[in-house]
């Protein structure tokens, strides 16, 4: 669709000699959106599991036994963050940087979720 717009409007201003503004498609991110909403599910699951397990919580801002709770809500607003700064990004037209952002965020949350795994089975 938006091919054919920019065709239309080019030709527009090719026939007329008119000037027609072009909608600029910016990249929706879904993958990576998918992608970070599962890392942290399986890192706030796999937290929960091991603390049911007996074991604690590595990050000092937690403290040593959160509630599920708390490790959903700490995941929420860390996402939300992560959010704003990637449609900052890509509105000042930097696409590339917002993706490194939820690249990061999936590949930490993940190597978290599977430590945590890893380490609730010794």
């Amino acid at each position: 669709m938006s091919v054919l717009l920019l065709t239309f409007a080019l030709q527009a201003h090719t026939l007329t000699g008119l000037v027609v503004p072009v909608e600029i498609q910016r990249p929706s991110f879904t993958v990576e959106r998918i992608a970070m909403v599962s890392a942290a599910v399986l890192d706030v699951a796999s937290t929960a599991w091991v603390l049911k397990q007996g074991g604690r919580e590595a990050n000092p801002l937690l403290g040593k036994h959160p509630s599920v709770t708390k490790l959903v809500t700490v995941k929420l607003v860390a996402m939300a963050v992560q959010e704003l700064a990637a449609r900052y990004l890509t509105r000042k037209g930097y696409p590339n940087r917002a993706r490194f952002i939820y690249w990061t965020a999936i590949v930490l949350w993940s190597a978290v979720g599977v430590s945590n795994l890893t380490m609730g089975q010794r």
